[in-house]
């Protein structure tokens, strides 16, 4: 029988013949609050608002096996378009940005080393990403991206060094993300683009949606040392960021 969460009994012949959508959301609560929060989101219509019927809500593949862990052969790679040229040696402005913990994190009061990797956005697994995605250039990958992160985020603890995922998706977005891969470290919301804006990083328009390109910064005391950009492949991004800060710490 088909099982929407692998901890969960509710199937999908139950959901169908209850349509009881209350009960889908309090079985996955269980495991994952902020799933739970997503699907009384996708419970309408992606494009229009209407409420879905079962078969059509689960039509959409909430719950399928497509979950981006692994990017795709044969992505066109980005090119290095200068766009972050200018960022080495400026100080992070004094924004407040909202974690996926649900506390502010102003990066700009940090001491000592910060690895800042910035990404456009992670898929929902099941849920289609934006069309033609594969198709831009440096687009996909965040998961793997911050898959790879968390494997060594230990060894850059143990150099002292704090990790930061940044994007312009909403808290509520990201926190869904960072339950489903129990990430070790938070996630930072820049809905409102201030932080994009402060320092001018890289953008690109998808769906009416401006998001960041993906880079990385080497910050210390505030101050950014180094930029990773363009970043391609993103699972590589970590081991760039590791070298780096072993080269810098001897």
């Amino acid at each position: 029988m088909w099982a929407v969460d692998q901890k969960s009994s509710l199937t999908f012949a139950n959901y169908v013949s209850t349509s009881n959508t209350e009960r889908l959301c309090e079985a996955v609560s269980r495991q994952r609050p902020a799933t739970a929060r997503l699907i009384c989101v996708f419970q309408r219509c992606l494009k229009c608002a209407r409420p879905l019927n079962p078969v059509q809500y689960f039509n959409l593949n909430i719950f399928n096996t497509m979950s981006y862990l692994q990017a795709p052969d044969n992505l066109p790679e980005p090119i290095d378009d200068g766009s972050a040229l200018h960022l080495t040696g400026l100080q992070l402005p004094p924004i407040a940005l909202q974690s996926t913990r649900g506390e502010l994190v102003n990066l700009s009061q940090y001491k000592e080393w910060l690895v800042i990797y910035c990404y456009p956005m992670t898929g929902v697994p099941g849920v289609p990403l934006p069309p033609n995605w594969d198709q831009i250039p440096g687009a996909r990958g965040c998961t793997p991206q911050s898959n790879a992160y968390k494997e060594v985020h230990p060894q850059f603890r143990s150099m002292g060094v704090d990790v930061f995922g940044i994007s312009t998706q909403t808290t509520e977005y990201q926190q869904e993300f960072a339950e489903r891969l129990q990430l070790p470290f938070l996630i930072l919301s820049d809905h409102q683009l201030q932080f994009q804006q402060a320092l001018q990083l890289p953008t690109f328009e998808s769906e009416h949606q401006t998001l960041l390109k993906r880079l990385t910064l080497i910050v210390k005391d505030g101050v950014i040392e180094t930029v990773h950009y363009p970043v391609f492949p993103s699972d590589a991004d970590a081991k760039w960021a590791m070298a780096y800060l072993k080269s810098r710490l001897k």
